[in-house]
């Protein structure tokens, strides 16, 4: 069995502390050193709740986070892409990889439905699905052709070239990311992994058959060039009850949790999905992902930023090595 690879979330949205830059590139160099294969960021203009936590943007991050590393893959986990001209997600995410030299991952989804944010770009809540797949498909002509002319409800072009999608050998991968039967197609139909943010393994083990369902009947192919991608959330310590406690804070301040779509977390997300306690739980935790077809684990601290770095650490000490064919040191 391959080995199972590791992200890290930073952020976006810091609902319980808010890392200088200094602080935020340490991170991203740590969590490299670690050995982690990719760091994610999410994504808002905003700062949901409805402007109680601040916001940093997944561009400018993943570049300067792009500057200080050499191996990691970087990508936003997800990218709302319906709060922006998908030209614009074509260029930056390009410079990102060109920035990089070729480490980029493109991760989008339609998003949670904040109202100030949707209403500050001039998007309707309805129309989010729309534009994601919209904004999707242009992205990867822009990736691939060109004098790309296209014409959609949302996004127009005339002859508009990328040539910077050249300067890397590689393409960028792209992950869909979602829970809905739509974005399950959309991974099947436009990327080369679905991902999912927190969800407990039985959700998880119960959708992953949806996504072969739907590759079987376009017959695609998903046993080579695809991920499985989900985040899972914790918090290591030796006293499971201050893990459970800092944890279900973390998950009750995410943004998600405030979404207004009916596409919130299952309600005991902690007490289910979480990987808590001892270095032994929560590897137990993660192995039920992999175990239910899991490739690519994106792991993320549920505690407060002073805790933050430590955890990071410790989880790539503790955990990762085990789902790792060649252990460290061996």
């Amino acid at each position: 069995m391959p080995d199972t690879k590791f992200g890290i979330l930073m952020g976006g949205t810091w609902t319980q502390g808010l890392p200088s830059g200094s602080e935020l590139l340490s991170m991203a160099k740590g969590a490299e050193e670690a050995g982690y294969d990719s760091i994610h960021t999410s994504d808002h203009i905003s700062s949901p709740p409805e402007g109680l936590a601040p916001s940093i943007n997944a561009f400018p991050f993943l570049a300067a986070a792009a500057a200080v590393t050499e191996r990691v893959k970087l990508g936003p986990y997800p990218l709302a892409m319906p709060l922006y001209n998908a030209s614009i997600v074509g260029s930056m995410m390009l410079s990102i990889h060109h920035i990089s030299n070729g480490r980029a991952i493109f991760c989008t989804a339609s998003g949670f439905g904040y109202p100030v944010e949707l209403e500050a770009v001039n998007v309707a809540l309805p129309e989010r699905p729309m534009r994601n797949t919209e904004g999707m498909d242009l992205v990867a002509k822009l990736w691939t052709e060109d004098n790309v002319s296209f014409e959609g409800e949302f996004n127009k072009t005339t002859n508009l070239n990328m040539t910077l999608r050249k300067s890397v050998p590689n393409s960028i991968p792209t992950w869909v990311n979602g829970r809905h039967d739509s974005a399950l197609r959309r991974a099947v139909s436009s990327g080369e992994a679905w991902a999912v943010p927190m969800v407990t393994p039985q959700e998880f083990a119960e959708k992953r058959p949806l996504v072969q369902q739907y590759a079987e009947e376009s017959s695609r192919d998903l046993r080579s060039g695809f991920d499985w991608v989900v985040e899972v959330g914790f918090n290591m310590n030796a006293d499971r009850g201050r893990a459970a406690a800092e944890a279900e804070a973390a998950v009750e301040s995410r943004p998600d949790k405030q979404s207004t779509t009916g596409q919130a977390p299952t309600e005991d997300l902690v007490g289910q999905a979480a990987a808590l306690g001892s270095p032994e739980e929560c590897i137990s935790k993660v192995r039920e992902f992999v175990d239910s077809g899991a490739t690519w684990i994106i792991a993320t601290p549920l505690c407060p930023l002073s805790g933050f770095q430590d955890q990071m650490l410790q989880f790539a000490k503790h955990v990762i090595p085990s789902f790792k064919a060649v252990k460290a040191g061996v």
